[in-house]
Protein backbone atom coordinates (compact mmCIF):
# COMPACT_ATOMS: atom_id res chain seq x y z
CA UNK A 1 0.00 0.00 0.00
CA UNK A 2 2.61 2.81 0.69
CA UNK A 3 5.79 1.49 -1.91
CA UNK A 4 7.77 4.53 -0.44
CA UNK A 5 8.02 3.66 2.55
CA UNK A 6 8.89 0.38 2.03
CA UNK A 7 11.84 1.62 -0.18
CA UNK A 8 12.95 4.27 2.59
CA UNK A 9 15.93 1.89 3.85
CA UNK A 10 17.13 1.97 0.67
CA UNK A 11 17.36 6.10 0.85
CA UNK A 12 19.78 5.05 3.45
CA UNK A 13 21.77 3.08 1.52
CA UNK A 14 22.72 5.38 -0.60
CA UNK A 15 24.57 7.57 1.62
CA UNK A 16 27.28 5.33 2.01
CA UNK A 17 29.82 6.79 -0.76
CA UNK A 18 33.37 5.39 -2.17
CA UNK A 19 33.10 1.66 -0.73
CA UNK A 20 31.51 2.38 2.58
CA UNK A 21 32.39 5.98 3.79
CA UNK A 22 29.92 8.47 5.05
CA UNK A 23 28.84 10.78 2.86
CA UNK A 24 29.68 14.04 5.59
CA UNK A 25 26.40 16.10 4.92
CA UNK A 26 25.29 17.60 7.96
CA UNK A 27 26.49 19.73 10.96
CA UNK A 28 27.86 17.05 13.69
CA UNK A 29 30.69 15.07 10.92
CA UNK A 30 33.98 15.39 11.07
CA UNK A 31 36.31 16.51 7.72
CA UNK A 32 38.85 13.22 8.90
CA UNK A 33 35.60 10.49 9.99
CA UNK A 34 36.47 7.39 9.27
CA UNK A 35 35.05 4.46 6.90
CA UNK A 36 32.39 3.02 8.65
CA UNK A 37 28.30 2.69 8.41
CA UNK A 38 26.70 5.89 9.91
CA UNK A 39 24.25 5.92 10.59
CA UNK A 40 24.67 1.88 11.50
CA UNK A 41 21.82 -0.19 10.11
CA UNK A 42 20.97 -1.45 13.47
CA UNK A 43 19.89 1.45 14.88
CA UNK A 44 17.14 0.85 12.50
CA UNK A 45 16.50 -2.93 12.35
CA UNK A 46 12.93 -3.35 12.65
CA UNK A 47 12.42 -1.03 9.79
CA UNK A 48 14.79 -3.32 7.30
CA UNK A 49 13.09 -6.21 8.93
CA UNK A 50 9.72 -5.22 8.05
CA UNK A 51 10.42 -3.36 4.51
CA UNK A 52 11.87 -6.61 3.44
CA UNK A 53 8.88 -8.08 4.44
CA UNK A 54 7.15 -6.03 1.94
CA UNK A 55 9.78 -6.01 -0.80
CA UNK A 56 11.71 -9.14 -0.29
CA UNK A 57 14.58 -6.99 -1.25
CA UNK A 58 18.16 -8.26 -1.53
CA UNK A 59 19.63 -5.60 -0.99
CA UNK A 60 17.50 -5.39 2.46
CA UNK A 61 18.02 -9.11 3.16
CA UNK A 62 22.02 -8.42 2.65
CA UNK A 63 22.14 -5.63 5.63
CA UNK A 64 19.53 -7.90 7.77
CA UNK A 65 22.60 -11.19 7.42
CA UNK A 66 25.50 -9.65 7.68
CA UNK A 67 25.30 -5.91 9.33
CA UNK A 68 22.25 -6.41 11.52
CA UNK A 69 20.93 -10.07 12.92
CA UNK A 70 17.96 -11.26 13.94
CA UNK A 71 17.86 -9.86 16.92
CA UNK A 72 15.02 -12.46 18.17
CA UNK A 73 12.52 -10.42 15.58
CA UNK A 74 12.79 -12.59 12.45
CA UNK A 75 11.36 -16.69 12.61
CA UNK A 76 13.91 -19.48 11.83
CA UNK A 77 11.41 -19.81 8.26
CA UNK A 78 12.32 -16.09 7.89
CA UNK A 79 15.33 -15.91 8.25
CA UNK A 80 15.86 -18.94 5.96
CA UNK A 81 14.57 -16.78 3.19
CA UNK A 82 16.61 -13.87 4.51
CA UNK A 83 20.07 -15.93 4.01
CA UNK A 84 18.41 -17.50 0.48
CA UNK A 85 17.70 -13.58 -1.08
CA UNK A 86 20.94 -12.14 0.56
CA UNK A 87 23.06 -14.41 -1.62
CA UNK A 88 21.02 -12.92 -4.56
CA UNK A 89 23.47 -9.17 -4.04
CA UNK A 90 26.65 -7.94 -3.54
CA UNK A 91 27.52 -5.70 -0.73
CA UNK A 92 25.29 -2.85 -0.30
CA UNK A 93 27.75 -0.12 0.56
CA UNK A 94 30.89 -1.67 -1.25
CA UNK A 95 28.67 -1.28 -4.85
CA UNK A 96 27.19 1.37 -4.45
CA UNK A 97 26.51 3.23 -8.67
CA UNK A 98 26.48 6.68 -9.13
CA UNK A 99 23.13 7.86 -8.37
CA UNK A 100 21.50 11.64 -7.49
CA UNK A 101 19.62 11.79 -4.43
CA UNK A 102 17.27 14.31 -5.40
CA UNK A 103 14.98 15.02 -2.07
CA UNK A 104 18.55 14.77 0.32
CA UNK A 105 20.62 16.86 -2.05
CA UNK A 106 23.53 14.94 -2.73
CA UNK A 107 25.04 13.45 -6.37
CA UNK A 108 27.43 10.75 -5.88
CA UNK A 109 29.91 9.80 -9.16
CA UNK A 110 31.53 6.28 -8.62
CA UNK A 111 34.24 4.56 -10.19
CA UNK A 112 35.41 1.15 -9.31
CA UNK A 113 32.09 -0.12 -8.21
CA UNK A 114 32.53 -3.95 -9.40
CA UNK A 115 35.54 -3.81 -6.94
CA UNK A 116 35.36 -5.72 -3.54
CA UNK A 117 38.56 -3.57 -2.48
CA UNK A 118 36.96 -0.14 -1.67
CA UNK A 119 40.62 1.07 -1.86
CA UNK A 120 40.13 0.58 -5.58
CA UNK A 121 36.98 3.03 -5.94
CA UNK A 122 36.98 6.70 -6.58
CA UNK A 123 34.09 8.92 -6.06
CA UNK A 124 33.35 12.68 -6.11
CA UNK A 125 30.37 13.93 -4.17
CA UNK A 126 28.28 17.15 -4.67
CA UNK A 127 25.68 18.64 -2.27
CA UNK A 128 22.88 20.18 -3.24
CA UNK A 129 20.40 20.48 -1.00
CA UNK A 130 19.11 23.36 0.98
CA UNK A 131 18.97 23.87 4.56
CA UNK A 132 17.66 26.19 7.18
CA UNK A 133 18.30 26.73 11.15
CA UNK A 134 20.97 23.84 12.15
CA UNK A 135 22.35 23.93 8.42
CA UNK A 136 25.45 25.59 6.37
CA UNK A 137 26.58 27.51 4.17
CA UNK A 138 27.65 24.41 2.06
CA UNK A 139 25.78 24.28 -1.02
CA UNK A 140 27.57 23.46 -4.28
CA UNK A 141 30.38 21.91 -1.68
CA UNK A 142 32.93 18.89 -3.64
CA UNK A 143 34.15 16.20 -1.82
CA UNK A 144 36.53 13.75 -3.50
CA UNK A 145 37.70 9.90 -2.04
CA UNK A 146 40.25 7.99 -3.60
CA UNK A 147 42.62 5.09 -2.43
CA UNK A 148 40.62 4.44 0.12
CA UNK A 149 41.06 7.52 1.35
CA UNK A 150 39.33 11.18 1.91
CA UNK A 151 41.64 12.86 -0.23
CA UNK A 152 39.13 16.62 -0.60
CA UNK A 153 36.73 17.15 2.86
CA UNK A 154 34.65 19.38 3.83
CA UNK A 155 36.34 21.02 6.93
CA UNK A 156 33.20 22.95 7.70
CA UNK A 157 31.89 20.56 9.72
CA UNK A 158 32.35 19.89 13.37
CA UNK A 159 32.39 17.38 16.07
CA UNK A 160 29.24 17.78 18.33
CA UNK A 161 30.30 20.69 21.39
CA UNK A 162 33.68 21.80 19.04
CA UNK A 163 33.26 24.53 16.51
CA UNK A 164 36.32 24.69 14.46
CA UNK A 165 38.25 28.22 13.81
CA UNK A 166 37.53 29.24 11.44
CA UNK A 167 33.84 29.45 12.06
CA UNK A 168 31.95 26.65 9.79
CA UNK A 169 29.73 29.64 8.63
CA UNK A 170 32.29 30.64 6.33
CA UNK A 171 31.60 29.42 3.11
CA UNK A 172 35.30 28.80 1.71
CA UNK A 173 35.61 25.90 4.43
CA UNK A 174 33.36 24.12 2.43
CA UNK A 175 35.25 23.98 -0.92
CA UNK A 176 33.16 26.99 -2.74
CA UNK A 177 34.36 29.60 -4.86
CA UNK A 178 34.19 33.28 -2.97
CA UNK A 179 34.14 36.38 -4.70
CA UNK A 180 36.68 39.20 -3.32
CA UNK A 181 36.76 36.65 -0.38
CA UNK A 182 33.41 37.66 0.51
CA UNK A 183 31.73 34.52 2.59
CA UNK A 184 28.40 34.31 1.45
CA UNK A 185 25.28 32.17 2.20
CA UNK A 186 22.76 32.94 -0.13
CA UNK A 187 20.11 32.79 2.77
CA UNK A 188 19.24 34.18 6.08
CA UNK A 189 22.05 32.95 9.12
CA UNK A 190 22.61 29.14 9.93
CA UNK A 191 20.87 28.48 6.29
CA UNK A 192 22.10 26.92 3.14
CA UNK A 193 22.16 29.00 -0.37
CA UNK A 194 20.00 27.45 -3.21
CA UNK A 195 21.66 24.80 -5.31
CA UNK A 196 20.54 22.28 -8.01
CA UNK A 197 21.08 19.94 -10.95
CA UNK A 198 19.42 20.11 -13.59
CA UNK A 199 21.13 17.34 -15.32
CA UNK A 200 23.10 13.90 -14.27
CA UNK A 201 24.56 10.63 -16.76
CA UNK A 202 27.01 8.68 -15.23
Amino acid sequence: RFPHLAALPDALLDLYVAGGYGSNIGDVAGPDSARMFNPHPKTFADMYLDSWRLTRSPRFAWVLRHLVGTQGQASNEEWDQIGEDAEKTRNVALHNPSRVLGGFGLVALEEGVDSTDYRDKRCLTMRTGVGSGHAQPDSLDIQFYARGLRMLSDLGGRISGQYGKPTCMSTYVHNLVEVDEQSHCGGPRNSTGTAWVDAFKP
